[in-house]
């Protein structure tokens, strides 16, 4: 199952990345495309936040499409295509985060990605901030935002990572989710979309 090999992999790096992600039911990965990407998401595959039920995608949590590219040598842009734009605010929780498993110049290995509207103290606004996170760190420390910076475009989540030193021909991962929730409101507990994504430099490049 993906779910295994997903846990056992994580396993072998010694770090649970995310943390908050389940990482269940993600599907079979997508046939690879031309560039050799392979992806794990299925559109509409939502499920209640933080747990493993429900069906339903609020807005702006479902991931639509995930597209890679290289900018210059060190710096590999991942796009978050969502179904909808959501409006981040004080009553609609917004996260997108994501452990990038590549080399990475300003910590000792991969890196975690985050974009949200929630602050430290767990209240939503209506900004839109990115976080570099090192991974080897509990709790996770903060690093130079050029190790990733993301910002929101609408509907797309776009980052750039720092990949200084990550071979070409291996083979590297992105394991996230997005996932929305409504503070103050029992009625609605929001929904979360996981995915992950296998690929090379190498790929990339053509």
């Amino acid at each position: 199952m993906l779910l295994a090999a997903v846990i056992m992999a994580l396993g072998a790096l010694g770090v649970l990345a995310l943390g908050t992600a389940a990482l269940l039911d993600l599907g079979p990965f997508a046939p690879t495309d031309p560039a050799g990407l392979e992806v794990a998401d299925k559109l509409g595959d939502c499920r209640e936040a933080r747990l493993d039920r429900g069906e339903g995608c609020d807005e702006g949590a479902d991931v639509a499409a995930i597209n890679l590219s290289l900018s210059g040598e060190d710096a590999l842009v991942v796009e978050l295509q969502l179904s909808e734009t959501p409006s981040p605010g004080p009553s609609l929780a917004w996260t997108a985060e994501f452990y990038a498993d590549a080399a990475n110049g300003h910590t000792e290995g991969g890196v975690i990605c985050r974009l949200s509207n929630v602050t430290d103290g767990g209240r939503a606004g209506p900004e839109v901030d990115s976080r570099a996170l090192d991974p080897n760190t509990v709790p996770r420390q903060l690093v130079d935002d050029r190790a990733c910076e993301g910002r929101l475009d609408g509907s797309v989540a776009r980052f750039s990572i720092d990949v200084s030193g990550q071979p070409d021909d291996a083979q590297f991962r992105l394991i996230g989710l997005v996932r929305v929730e409504h503070p103050g409101d029992d009625t609605r507990p929001g929904s979360e979309d996981d995915f992950l994504v296998r690929a090379s430099l190498a790929d990339l490049r053509g």
